[in-house]
Order: structure tokens, then sequence, then C-alpha cells
């Protein structure tokens, strides 16, 4: 329709059926037709109707519309031949009563220019698509090649690398995204590097204390020892994760952590063994983890020998007192 509308001149086949439709209102009822078709010099093939729409006059002989039509312009297509025209149509009033002049002209093949612009557009469409596809391609390649690339590095600083940074000098997403990276990196190092700190103090602290510390996880089982609780008990290398009643047989003990885990408790306990202490115990729950305890050892053995040898001291001193003989 788009390219019969181009190839069709409207405004000049409807001024032509003007002029037709002016000549036929000015035409005497007795002149033929035929006369005023060689005063008009008309080329083209033209029709006229009277008021009832029937047919006076025909030019051609084959009429592609052969009705008066109600639009002053259309196209359209004869039935029989297939053939396609524009139809111009012009109304007169004359003494022989009113009618239609309607003006045809024929239009070049337009199918095969249809066939052909299909044709362009279906190709134009799918050399579109694959260069959009290939274009596609590309892209996804080379993003994935740069994602893959802070992948890799993202990867190697989960390892422990980290003092590995992306830094990317891009300026598009991709670039924001390193560099939120390299953000994130430096945040975790700075934290890990304040987690390292602490530990070392806390390691500090333990291996410097003289009591005896004992740390027991969720499970009840063992987590740390420091060096003073092995010196001051013997114990075995290998302690960790094991239960305390495995390595301090003591039924008091046990009891003592059982009493623990719903208030802070604190005994004094005979421990046995290679080198058998006694030692004074306070447990307590460990706030930050759930159901962990915390033990603390006091060796007091020696406190509780001079204790004895002043008991034994004094009961000797008092007998020989009161027996001088």
């Amino acid at each position: 329709w788009l390219i019969e509308s181009l190839l069709a001149p409207e405004d000049a086949l409807r001024a032509r059926a003007g002029e037709i439709a002016r000549a036929a209102a000015a035409r005497d009822p007795a002149e033929p037709w035929g006369q005023l078709v060689a005063r008009l010099e008309e080329p083209g093939a033209w029709a006229v109707f009277d008021s009832d729409g029937r047919l006076l006059f025909d030019s051609s002989g084959s009429p592609v519309a052969p009705a008066p039509r109600e639009r002053p312009f259309e196209i359209l297509r004869d039935a029989a031949s297939g053939r396609r025209a524009a139809v111009a149509s012009a109304a007169f009033e004359s003494p022989g009563g009113r009618g239609t002049v309607q003006l045809l002209a024929p239009l070049p093949d337009t199918d095969g220019a249809v066939l052909r612009l299909r044709c362009a557009i279906v190709l134009a469409a799918l050399l579109a698509f694959a260069l959009g596809g290939a274009l596609s391609w590309l892209a996804a390649r080379w993003t994935m090649g740069v994602l893959g690339a802070l992948a890799h590095a993202v990867r190697r600083m989960a390892g422990g690398n980290e003092a590995l940074r992306a830094r990317s000098a891009r300026s598009d997403e991709l670039g924001e995204l390193g560099r939120a990276v390299d953000e994130l990196a430096e945040s975790l190092s700075a934290a890990l590097r304040e987690l390292r700190d602490e530990r070392d103090l806390l390691s500090d602290v333990l291996e410097t204390l003289q009591e005896g510390v004992l740390v027991l996880g969720s499970q009840g089982r063992i987590e740390r020892v420091n060096p003073a609780l092995r010196e001051m008990l013997l114990l075995p290398p290998e302690v960790h994760g094991r239960l305390p009643l495995e390595v301090l047989r003591s039924s008091d003990l046990q009891e003592l952590l059982v009493r623990a885990r719903r208030a802070p408790s604190s005994a004094e306990l005979e421990l046995p063994g290679i080198k058998p202490r006694r030692v004074l115990a306070r447990a307590a729950a460990l706030g930050t983890r759930q159901g962990g305890l915390l033990v603390t050892f006091v060796d007091i053995t020696n406190v509780r020998h001079l204790e004895t040898l002043r008991r034994d001291f004094v009961a000797n001193v008092s007998h020989e007192l009161r027996t001088p003989l």
C-alpha cells in the first residue's frame, strides 16, 4: 500500500478528474460522449455514471471500478485481470442530470517490488540478527574475560593473598566492580589484622599465665589448653577434641563442669595422674560461645602440703610440751 501510494499521482489525478467533470457538466446532452473524448484528449481511461450508478460511458470498455466510488481517491485491483489502478472521482451536474466521473490511471506492477522489498527486509533482518548475535557473543566473551580475571583475583585473595588487588583502571561498571572488590579486600585485610592482633594478644596472655586454663567447646570437648596447665598436670600432647574426663580422670571435675553450665562454680579438686595435684578450680560459661566453658586451675598442692606440715609440727610440739619427759 505504501509503495502504491507513492507511485500514484493523487493530486494530479484528482485535478484531471475535476477537469473532466467540468467538461461533462458543460457538455450538450445531444453531443456524443466520443466527441467529448476527442476534445479532451485524455489518454487515461475514464467512465461516467449517472446519479443512480448506471454506467453512461466508458472510454476503455472494461472499467476497473464498475460502480461509482464514494471516496475521491482509491487504489483498486481488477478481480479478473489483477490490474491495479488509481481511481479519482469527481461529481458533476449538467442539464441532463447529475453524475460522477471516474478517472482510472493504471499503476505499475508493484507485486514484484513488494516481493523484492519483503525479501530485502527479511534478508536485512537476518543480517541484523546475525550481526547482533556476533556482537553479543563478542561482548559476552570480552565481558567474561574481564570477569574471569576479576574472579581469579578474588579467588587468590580468598586463598590468603591479602596483598593482591584487582586495580582496575576501567571507567565502566566493570571498573566500578573491580574497585569495589579492592575496597572489600582492604576492609577484610584490616579486619583480619585486628583479629590476628587480638589472637596473638590472647595467646600471649595464656602463655604467660601461671594458672592453668582449659577451654571447652559447645560439645564439651577440649579446644585449648595453656602451657601452665600442661606443665601442672603433665598432660599428653594431643588433647584437642577430647573429653575432659578422658584426660583428667576426675568425677569431681565432671560434676563441677555440669554445675558451671548453670552458674559459675568453684571447687577444690584432687586430680590423679602421673603428677597428682591438688587444685582450686573455677568454671564459668563463655558468654560469646553458646555452651562453651572456661576452667581455671590454681595449683595449691604446696600450700596444702605446708599446711599439713604446720599441723604436724604444731601437734608434735604440743605433744612434747605435754610430755616433756
